[in-house]
């Protein structure tokens, strides 16, 4: 490109299964040497979900905004009913709670059979909705979708539900 640009990213977000730095292999893909800043502050979360999620990745260089709050929890669960009934007793949405939460899955078939699921299970009390790629807006209430789908959302109060072994993980933060 003959002119200046700028290229932003955030080496923790990806949908591989590692980290890829682009400062490593973008002098390659577009033939020159780049300048590089590195801004290692995160200000988006708390530090117990910051320092969490930074363990998950392997990250190590995190500085931290002091802002703290709960710490995010992890239980070990066997099937959809039992996820179910864990997302029951810990949804917090309300008039005096929150007005948003995610259950984020790897997959988007995972995303589509717990929102089945959960549906038929749950009264429509509890507003529920389902994001895939063809979605164009989200509602508030609980959201299912999947990690990468979330991307740029935000919400109040997020689960993730991933395979481990035999039974699942179903991690919540606040």
């Amino acid at each position: 490109f003959p002119c200046k640009m700028t290229i932003l990213g955030d080496k923790a977000q990806t949908m591989d299964e590692k980290m890829q730095d682009v400062t490593r292999f973008l002098p390659k893909i577009l033939g020159k040497n780049i300048r590089v800043i590195e801004m290692n502050k995160s200000y988006r979360n708390t530090v117990e979900i910051a320092q969490y999620a930074g363990k998950l990745a392997g990250m190590t260089d995190m500085e931290l905004f002091e802002r703290h709050g709960k710490p995010v929890v992890e239980k070990q669960l066997s099937g959809v009913t039992q996820v179910g009934e864990e997302m029951k007793k810990n949804l917090r949405l309300g008039e005096e709670e929150y007005e948003t939460a995610a259950l984020l899955t790897m997959t988007e078939e995972d995303a589509k059979n717990i929102y089945e699921a959960l549906k038929e299970e749950w009264d429509d009390k509890i507003p529920l909705s389902y994001v895939d790629r063809d979605s164009s807006s989200f509602q508030k209430g609980l959201t299912v979708t999947t990690f990468y789908l979330a991307k740029g959302l935000e919400f109040d109060q997020v689960f993730t539900v991933y395979p481990s072994g035999e039974s699942g993980m179903l991690t919540q933060a606040k």
